[in-house]
């Protein structure tokens, strides 16, 4: 089974200044999306959050100014840095793989009942 996984950035927090640095990212949200190749209609997401442990002394070897980022720069960090990314990946794969080979479907309240009156029985 071949599955799709795509990171998409969704927020970053920056800090004004850090020693002579400025704009510094230390902290991203993101959204994990995946699917089977074969099944995209099914697609699992997931939101996430990654902070960045900067420190200046990093910095003075590889900075690279904000107006400079990209969203690939970005996504290389966040799967550097999220620990959890292989278990999250692992946990859609399973999730996905279940639903395309359940070959049942839950369908809940197929009738919308809302409209119809409750009775009471009659006291006997």
């Amino acid at each position: 089974m071949t599955f799709n996984h795509s990171i998409r950035i969704t927020e970053l927090k920056k800090q004004k200044q850090l020693d002579e640095f400025s704009e510094v990212v230390v902290h991203c949200r993101w959204q994990l999306k995946s699917h089977h190749d074969d099944h995209p209609e099914i697609e699992k997401t997931f939101p996430g959050a990654t902070p960045f442990q900067v420190k200046p002394e990093d910095l003075a070897e590889n900075f690279t100014p904000f107006e400079d980022l990209s969203e690939a720069d970005l996504i290389k960090w966040v799967e550097a840095n999220a620990s959890n990314l292989p278990d999250l990946k692992a946990r859609h794969e399973k999730q996905i793989t279940e639903e395309i080979e359940d070959p049942f479907e839950v369908v809940n309240d197929p009738w919308n009942h809302e409209d119809v009156a409750v009775s009471t029985p009659p006291i006997t």
